[in-house]
């Protein structure tokens, strides 16, 4: 096929993934090195669909790509023109983008993405997710 689709048969699964996963950046909306996920891989060694189970509902409440918080400046200290602190920096970050997550629906065989807060002025509350977009996401998972 030139153009992707969505196959019905995968639908659920691929909007549980969408719903775990920045729609931005594609990375997992918690970190990798959470205790509960260390807990939840472990439990679910050979479990696949156990473990997605366990990821949704640790994922589904995050609105917020973790892991945007190390790109402010130092906030505490303003007069310190180099912004460096004696402070360690934190490791438990994944690198995520810190943007606003929308809210992804299903309709049928069409998936919208609608945020509650915009990240950009630009930026439309509501949009119909197209399966190349929905492909590009997937693809950018690491």
């Amino acid at each position: 096929m030139a153009k992707p689709v969505f196959h019905p048969g995968f639908l659920t699964k691929t909007l549980k993934i969408l719903r775990c996963v920045c729609f931005y950046c594609s990375k997992l909306l918690v970190t990798p090195t959470n205790p509960k996920i260390k807990e939840i891989v472990m439990k679910s060694k050979g479990q696949p669909r156990k473990r997605i189970t366990h990821i949704y509902d640790l994922c589904k409440g995050k609105k917020i790509c973790e892991g945007g918080d190390e790109m402010d400046t130092n906030p505490d200290n303003p007069d310190n023109p180099n912004n460096q602190t004696n402070q360690p920096k934190p490791t438990n970050t994944h690198g995520g983008c810190g943007r606003y997550q929308p809210n992804i629906r299903r309709v049928g065989l069409d998936l919208t993405a609608e945020w509650k807060q915009v990240n950009e002025d630009t930026q439309e509350k509501k949009i119909v997710l197209t399966a190349e977009r929905v492909h590009e996401i997937l693809r950018h998972i690491s």
